[in-house]
């Protein structure tokens, strides 16, 4: 409940409902083709910085999902994402950031994948993504408050590859040989208190987010 992005109008998409969530209600989707849609906005273009962060529940463990993006897997169009890789005994959380005029699994597209698995039930876990470019050129993984060991596919690039796509929670665009781009790698679960900020929070503010709980984060008065 009281799920925002900022003051962006949120669509949700084939058949997406609501649930007991972490903090009062969540997003209810299916795995199938639900997922929450926020139009192209310039305050969701990031430059240098920025902190992605949610509560999730999946009900698969076998599947790669994706949490957060506003990212399209095409040359000159990579953006950021948040999202969950299948291996033995769970699901291992990955992030990517792309920079201006590179291809996805090339330099400049960074790729960090945690190094274990970090989810391995069907509960409620705060994950989120930091990432720092210029001289400090890192992105950083979180689950429940803590960070979390990661290997570096490919080095963060230094500043992020903004793209007119939308801000996409429970989908990622895909395409197929650089034609158009379609949803794809669905969550199955729930998401709750969706956030995205354009500076990066350090870990102790992480850490205050996860140890609220089922209080939430204190927004400002209207």
């Amino acid at each position: 409940g009281n799920d925002i992005v900022g003051d962006k109008f949120c669509s949700l998409l084939n058949g997406v409902m609501f649930c007991t969530g972490m903090v009062r209600e969540a997003f209810k989707l299916d795995g199938m083709n639900d997922y929450l849609e926020v139009s192209d906005h310039p305050s969701l273009d990031f430059s240098s910085e920025f902190k992605l962060e949610t509560w999730i529940q999946t009900n698969d463990l076998t599947q790669s999902q994706a949490v957060i993006s506003k990212h399209e897997c095409k040359p000159g169009a990579i953006g950021y994402n948040m999202g969950l890789r299948p291996e033995q005994g769970g699901l291992k959380l990955s992030a990517q950031v792309g920079a201006p005029g590179v291809t996805c699994g090339f330099p400049g597209h960074g790729y960090v994948l945690s190094n274990q698995v970090v989810i391995t039930n069907n509960l409620f876990h705060h994950v989120a993504v930091i990432y720092k470019g210029g001289t400090q050129n890192e992105i950083k993984l979180y689950v429940d408050g803590a960070p979390v060991p990661s290997q570096i596919i490919v080095s963060p690039p230094l500043s992020v590859n903004n793209t007119n796509r939308p801000f996409l929670m429970g989908t990622t665009l895909v395409s197929d040989g650089g034609g158009p781009t379609y949803p794809f790698y669905f969550l199955k679960g729930h998401l709750d208190e969706v956030s995205a900020y354009n500076r990066a929070l350090d870990s102790l503010e992480i850490k205050d987010i996860f140890e609220a709980q089922q209080h939430g984060k204190c927004l400002p008065l209207p």
